[in-house]
């Protein structure tokens, strides 16, 4: 079955813009363990046999997205761009990219989530029920299912899955996508769509067996893609990954990548931990499930479950740095000058909690 892929990246979010690259309005630019979300996107659809991906975004971000997906992850991979203008609706774009597709179903992507294992057996699902439409979606926790009381005594009853910006379509379902962009055009979004798909007699079906995450804006959920993709590359890599050479004393324990140009010495890295090209660690410590992007410096520091963007500077805080995301040229410092002081250098829509 011929497949392809359509990779929403359209300018107008608000929830995380400071976290983005450039503060633009665009989830799939957050720097999810050291590479743009879009790009991971990409590699997993590239896993599930996908080879065909258009990106759409709007004119104002475009070249940032571009620079962002970058080359095709697999050698058979091909991606395309189109550019929507400014305030097109998400139902316009896939129709814009639909025709660099060739005929077959295809897989709607927001740039807002991320399958993290199941996207190939979600498409095995999708062809063998001969479904014309079918979602990703989250199990809810459960601890926050609810109880009702019978006859019989309490019935714990399941909460609906958590739909995740992933789905897939077929012809059917393509055609009532282009009658809803007629209908509601940019007031229309692709989580109306199956709904839409179900009220015009198709097969539709909620599939909450994948491994996957969709983005709520806050901090904490930017933290859990981090953990979550971690935790996956640590995996991939086995329990002693670390780079090759000695480095002077650094003691590593767990799986720990660290890039050939980055300068790691007198440090302890608990892992897993993930620090990028020219990064610099010095007389620190970093701890499980933290990522050190591109040309960050920490020096004098302790830092564990956060996340550090490319560029920002720690030196000497006197304090461990927990569960925390320091921004893209952010610098976190002490002085030591009378009277003592924090210094701090935070980007725009910072929360800075001290104790």
């Amino acid at each position: 079955m011929n497949i392809g892929a359509v990779l929403l990246a359209l300018e107008g979010q608000t929830q995380g813009r400071a976290l983005t690259a450039e503060g633009l309005g665009v989830t799939g630019l957050l720097t999810v363990a050291n590479r743009p979300l879009l790009q991971r996107a990409t590699d997993i659809l590239a896993l599930a046999g996908i080879r065909d991906v258009v990106v759409a975004s709007t004119e104002s971000v475009a070249s940032a997205v571009r620079r962002a997906v970058g080359e095709a992850q697999a050698p058979d991979q091909r991606i395309r761009h189109v550019e929507l203008p400014t305030g097109a609706g998400p139902l316009a774009a896939v129709l814009a990219a639909r025709t660099l597709l060739d005929d077959g179903p295809v897989v709607l992507h927001g740039d807002d989530s991320l399958v993290l294992g199941g996207m190939a057996e979600a498409v095995e699902h999708f062809r063998m029920q001969e479904l014309d439409a079918l979602q990703l979606a989250v199990s809810s926790p459960a601890r926050a299912q609810a109880r009702v009381h019978g006859e019989n005594g309490a019935i714990a009853l399941r909460q609906r899955p958590r739909p995740v910006g992933v789905q897939i379509l077929g012809d059917r379902a393509l055609s009532v996508l282009e009658a809803l962009e007629a209908e509601r055009g940019a007031l229309a979004t692709l989580d109306d769509l199956p709904e839409a798909v179900r009220e015009a007699g198709g097969r539709v079906s909620l599939e909450d067996d994948a491994r996957a995450w969709r983005f709520s804006g806050e901090v904490d959920s930017f933290l859990e893609i981090n953990r979550l993709v971690l935790e996956r590359l640590a995996a991939e890599a086995g329990p002693d990954a670390q780079d090759a050479e000695l480095r002077p004393a650094v003691r590593i324990e767990g799986p720990v990548l660290i890039d050939p140009t980055a300068e790691v010495r007198n440090a302890k890295i608990r892992g897993p931990v993930l620090i990028g090209p020219g990064a610099v660690i010095k007389d620190s410590y970093v701890g499980p499930y933290t990522c050190i992007a591109a040309g960050a410096c920490l020096e004098g520091a302790e830092i564990e479950y956060s996340v550090v963007l490319r560029d920002a500077r720690i030196n000497h805080v006197g304090v461990r740095i927990e569960d925390s995301v320091i921004g893209a040229g952010a610098q976190v410092q002490r002085t030591f000058t009378m009277p003592t002081a924090l210094r701090m250098h935070v980007g725009p829509g910072a929360s800075v909690s001290l104790s």
